[in-house]
C-alpha cells in the first residue's frame, strides 16, 4: 500500500509540472535516452536540455513536498527519486519492480 501511494504522488507531481520539463524527465527516466538523443528528438541545444532536466527535478521535489501527506512519505520518494522515476512506466503497466 505504501508502495502505490508513493507511485500516486510521484505521477500527480510529474503531472503538475510544465509539459516541457514533463517531456523532458520522461524521455530521460522512462525512455531511457541519453542527453544528446533528447537534444536530436527534441530539436533543442543540449545546454537547453541540461537546463530542463537539472530545473525539472528541482521542480518535481517542490511538488512532492507539497503533496506528500508525510515527512516520512515524502523522504521514501525522494531519498531514491532516480529509481521511482525508471520504474514509473512498468508501474503504470502493472509490472512489478
Amino acid at each position: 500500500m505504501a508502495r502505490q501511494q508513493q507511485h500516486r504522488v510521484l505521477v500527480d507531481a510529474l503531472q503538475q509540472l510544465p509539459i516541457d520539463y514533463q517531456v523532458a524527465l520522461e524521455l530521460h527516466y522512462f525512455e531511457g535516452l541519453q542527453l544528446t538523443e533528447i537534444a536530436n528528438v527534441l530539436e533543442r541545444p543540449l545546454g537547453t536540455i541540461k537546463s530542463l532536466l537539472s530545473r525539472g527535478r528541482e521542480l518535481l521535489r517542490e511538488q512532492l513536498q507539497q503533496l506528500a501527506t508525510s515527512e516520512e512519505l515524502l523522504t521514501s520518494i525522494v531519498g531514491e527519486l532516480d529509481r521511482w522515476m525508471t520504474t514509473l512506466p512498468d508501474l503504470a503497466h502493472g509490472e512489478p519492480t
